[in-house]
């Protein structure tokens, strides 16, 4: 009975213009709560990132940094010490490729690869921002309004690996702006024959454009046996996405197998 009373009035309210535009509203302002309780700084050097790079960097050997932009990850990455590295740096954008290829061109360890990543070969429309701008995608409306539409190739994690004799990858990282989850499914093969130890990517705004889940993602990575985890400044956390649901909003998010679970224990935190 109580129940039928709570429909009945819910219905008789959602016919008024005005209070429906006010649960819009309240709506609108419960998710950008929840999304500042899960977000992470979008800079490299002030977000979970660095930490995490700082933590594990001395023991990968290989890595692939999809979202090249500036290359401030990769020269963390390099900078990290330990073992030789072997690295793949994806990116479609000319100014971020002009900068990279200042930074890395000379270095033998490093291989920039002048594409976007997604989970087929071919081409995709890339709207590019001045001075390899940090919202430079492939999805539509997302990046500045001056952003110029090119015309970009497409390539996938698992062709380039293969075309690169990279078997194995240590740690992954993701970061395109809303094509995240198709760089995900274009390193399926990677990532169901449990050849990687790390992915971190990152989930924001631009994913709804692109019509990608944060759910679908971490549906992809379990199914492999990697644990998803919230990334910030303070360590690991497990995600409670029944909760939380899709907020688009900035996070970043690492997905780790079951030996750099326990390498990394001591960071995780659990349920946020």
């Amino acid at each position: 009975m109580l129940r039928s009373s709570i429909v009945a009035t819910k219905s008789l309210l959602a016919k008024s213009q005005a209070f429906t535009r006010f649960a819009v509203f309240v709506r609108n302002q419960a998710n950008t709560i929840v999304r500042l309780r899960l977000t992470d700084s979008p800079w490299v050097r002030e977000s979970g990132e660095k930490w995490l790079i700082e933590e594990v960097g001395g023991r990968c050997r290989t890595f692939v940094d999809v979202g090249g932009n500036r290359g401030t990850w990769t020269e963390l990455m390099l900078a990290s010490g330990g073992e030789p590295k072997k690295g793949l740096i994806f990116e479609p954008s000319t100014s971020a490729l002009r900068m990279l290829r200042d930074k890395f061109g000379a270095r033998s360890e490093v291989t920039i690869i002048p594409a976007a990543v997604s989970d087929q070969l071919g081409e995709t429309q890339f709207f590019e921002e001045n001075e390899a701008g940090g919202t430079s995608s492939c999805v539509p409306g997302y990046s500045k309004p001056d952003a110029v539409r090119r015309v970009v190739k497409t390539t996938t994690v698992d062709a380039s690996l293969a075309e690169h004799g990279m078997s194995d990858v240590d740690f992954m990282k993701i970061d395109i702006e809303g094509f995240d989850l198709y760089a995900l499914r274009g390193a399926r093969k990677l990532i169901d024959e449990r050849r990687v130890g790390i992915i971190q990517f990152e989930y924001n705004e631009s994913w709804l454009g692109s019509g990608s889940t944060i759910h679908g993602a971490v549906d992809l990575l379990t199914s492999a046996g990697m644990e998803v985890f919230l990334l910030n400044l303070n360590g690991l956390y497990t995600p409670n996405l029944a909760l939380y649901g899709e907020y688009f909003g900035l996070s970043n998010y690492v997905a780790l197998s079951p030996a750099w679970r326990e390498k990394l224990s001591a960071r995780i935190r659990g349920p946020l």
